[in-house]
């Protein structure tokens, strides 16, 4: 029993002690010319399509804060946080708006909140919540966009969004149990998501797009890989995250409208953590002039055929192509790779001879490959 009551004791001191401390942590704050807001995020409502990652509060996150005269930054550090809630100080006095990131702010005008959503993103989630509030001592922070979470690859350098419809720009938000938008004085119609590595990508746009106005590209290298469109006719919700899937799947609903290095789109796995494109045509090889040029046919079915200049380059001349490489052997007199400027005499030895050159490895970049022997 007097266990029990020393162990009360000591809890009622630890108590009493922090409230002694957050009393003079606030008395130090007043007579700072300082007053306390506690700021707390909102989760987004719903999510369309699968997962998606919900808001935290992060250091270094940073906080834009006004009462519609002046106006502070605030960056966040790791004693600041405490879950989903976070306790600032602040010497603006009267009603005050926030915005979170605090580059998307653009200023309070006639009571409401102006946000910039941006035309040009990293696809970090952080970047693409665009969250705001307004009160007194607390901030309680909802998001005012919609949010797509579109899945990317390393190769991937780009995703442009665009619409018929302005998507992003300057809005104004009326804060209240739900937000409202307005458009502000600057708009566009378009979103770049840039990434250098792959995995999930988050793009903010304006509420109340309608799906049907907008086109998803997919840029490799500055050349259009993948497209995708909607024929839904509904609007985005604010404050709901939307999946709008995996660039490199066709079954997303993706069409590969560009060049793929001339291979197929599907890939095939051949080991647990490797695969495989097959080629969109035969191997062919075009005589430059002076040597050959590589690249595959665009079609399955496009092929040179058993014509003149295909089993033999007779007079070599610039633009001759061949899709027909015959067996080479050790003893043969005429060049690797099976490009021959004769029908007869492909080998001085048997069958079962040697090849004449190993083709090495073959890159293909943009259509055009380059064996090297080895």
């Amino acid at each position: 029993m007097k266990k029990t009551i020393n162990n009360i004791l000591f809890a009622a001191l630890v108590v009493l002690a922090a409230a002694s401390c957050q009393k003079e942590l606030s008395s130090e704050a007043q007579s700072e010319g300082l007053r306390t807001i506690t700021c707390y995020m909102e989760t987004p409502s719903d999510t369309k399509g699968g997962g998606a990652t919900l808001p935290e509060w992060h250091t270094g996150d940073q906080i834009w804060i006004s009462n519609g005269t002046s106006s502070e930054t605030k960056t966040l550090e790791a004693g600041d946080i405490d879950g989903n809630k976070v306790t600032l100080s602040t010497s603006l006095s009267g009603t005050l708006y926030a915005v979170c990131p605090a580059s998307a702010q653009n200023g309070v005008t006639g009571g409401k909140i102006g946000i910039k959503i941006p035309t040009s993103t990293d696809g970090a989630f952080a970047n693409a919540h665009i969250a705001v509030a307004q009160g007194d001592g607390t901030l309680s922070f909802k998001n005012a966009v919609t949010i797509l979470n579109i899945a990317t690859s390393d190769e991937i350098a780009a995703v442009n969004i665009s619409s018929t419809a302005n998507i992003a720009g300057e809005f104004n938000v009326a804060y209240g149990p739900s937000l409202t938008l307005e458009a502000g004085a600057s708009q566009a119609k378009s979103v770049t998501l840039t990434s250098s590595t792959g995995g999930a990508r988050y793009v903010a746009i304006a509420p109340g797009t309608a799906f049907n106005t907008v086109t998803f590209t997919a840029i490799k290298t500055a050349t259009n890989w993948a497209v995708k469109t909607s024929t839904s006719t509904n609007s985005a919700v604010i404050n709901t995250i939307y999946t709008i899937g995996n660039v490199a799947n066709s079954s997303d609903g993706w069409t590969y409208t560009g060049d793929n290095n001339g291979s197929l789109w599907g890939q095939f796995s051949v080991s647990g953590d490797k695969k495989v494109r097959f080629s969109k045509g035969n191997l062919q090889a075009t005589y430059n002039g002076s040597s050959y040029d590589w690249d595959f046919a665009e079609h399955q079915y496009d092929f040179v055929g058993n014509n003149p200049g295909n089993t033999t380059i007779g007079s070599q001349t610039d633009g001759a192509k061949v899709d027909l490489f015959t067996w080479v052997g050790e003893g043969c007199l005429y060049a690797a790779y099976g490009i021959n400027t004769a029908n007869t005499g492909y080998s001085t030895t048997s069958r079962t001879s040697a090849l004449k050159s190993d083709w090495g490895v073959a890159y293909c970049t943009s259509k055009s490959i380059t064996p090297t022997t080895t």
